[in-house]
């Protein structure tokens, strides 16, 4: 089990990844280098596995945008014990709330845009994107929706079950799905 003191370095990193990913956003990549060395710095490996993937993914937002396609990673690569062991650890820091947040503040003013969920899986009462869709009071929003299934996870979630809880989420608000 990690001390209090890796958690709180950890939350601080996660801090960190999402205004690295505002640097990444506003096209300030010096920023954004500049928060990938804190991450590093303040997640150091005897911290844990959430500090490992805190820095997986800083690392990854600044390869893409810099263009730089690394040898493929698993989740072996970074010896993590189960891929959704990290979203029930951050789900419990409402990070729903905070990806709902984000959402809402890219569609306002907007008719339509495209979304890329990176597969946090929706089931088992996940499903901060559709609430946050459904309960805008603006205009309606023409949403694109891409789901990214990384590699790694593809032996830890069932596809097959995901569409279906995802069909049944979209027909409860009302939405209409297409699948691609």
């Amino acid at each position: 089990m990690a001390s209090s003191s890796s958690f709180s370095s950890a939350d601080a990193a996660l801090e960190l990844l999402v205004s690295c990913a505002h640097a990444i956003e506003d096209g300030n990549l010096k920023t954004a280098d500049s928060f990938l060395h804190q991450i590093w710095n303040l997640a150091p490996e005897e911290h844990g596995l959430i500090s490992k993937l805190v820095r997986y993914f800083a690392e990854a937002l600044v390869r893409r945008a810099y263009g730089l396609h690394p040898s493929y990673y698993t989740y072996s690569y970074l010896q993590i014990p189960h891929p959704l062991y990290y979203y029930y650890y951050y789900s419990r820091f409402d990070i729903n709330e905070m990806v709902g947040e984000a959402i809402e503040s890219a569609a306002i003013g907007k008719k339509g845009f495209h979304l890329i969920d990176f597969h946090i899986p929706h089931l088992y009462g996940r499903g901060y994107l559709f609430k946050t869709l459904s309960n805008r009071s603006s205009d309606p929003l023409s949403v694109r929706i891409t789901v990214v299934l990384l590699t790694f996870l593809k032996n830890t979630v069932d596809f097959q079950e995901e569409m279906e809880y995802l069909t049944g989420v979209v027909w409860e608000k009302w939405m209409n799905l297409r699948w691609i």
